[in-house]
């Protein structure tokens, strides 16, 4: 498979390294290992998610239905996707700033973490919090994804955790809020 942007190449032909492709340009490295994410059209109506901007972070994601979101209603999205993320990623589902300009401040997408091993149909939940109904038409770009990096941790019980100059000082204790 050759990319429209970048001049993919083998390293076949060098045994010191794993069997992969990377761009001769921008030397990024292309398998599933690293930075390849795979979708599959579960709906003929899906569009494959793309990233808009040369800059952009996230990649946008599509509806594949139209649908009327009634006052304080609350919808799940249909995408008509599956998706393979690369091993120890995560996929977050966000919403689009752009979005905001057609429903300014009254259309909420909720964060949501498509885990590596999940298989099914990524589906977005929205909420409408305005008095108004909102028309979504299918095709528009409903939210965006932002494939990071995960650590896994070991998961230990102890009975004393290490002191810090913070210690329990919670939500705006560092003078990030005004204290009422």
């Amino acid at each position: 498979m050759k990319c429209t942007k970048h001049d993919w190449k083998s390293t076949q032909f060098n045994k010191s390294f794993n069997n992969y492709e990377y761009c001769c340009i921008c030397k990024i490295p292309r398998g599933d290992e690293f930075n390849t994410i795979k979708f599959k059209k579960l709906s003929d109506d899906a569009i494959i998610p793309q990233y808009m901007t040369e800059g952009s972070v996230g990649f946008d994601i599509f509806t594949t239905i139209s649908f009327t979101l009634k006052p304080h209603g609350t919808g799940i999205v249909s995408t008509g996707l599956a998706v393979q993320i690369p091993t120890n990623t995560e996929l977050t589902i966000r919403q689009r700033s752009g979005l905001s300009k057609i429903f300014p401040n009254y259309i909420a997408i909720g964060i949501g973490t498509i885990d590596q091993d999940y298989r099914g149909q990524i589906l977005i939940p929205i909420v409408n919090n305005s008095n108004r109904e909102f028309v979504i038409h299918k095709g528009i770009r409903i939210a965006q994804g932002i494939v990071s990096p995960i650590v896994r941790c070991v998961v230990e019980e102890v009975d004393e955790l290490s002191d810090t100059v913070r210690g329990e000082g919670g939500f705006g204790s560092t003078g990030g809020t005004s204290k009422q």
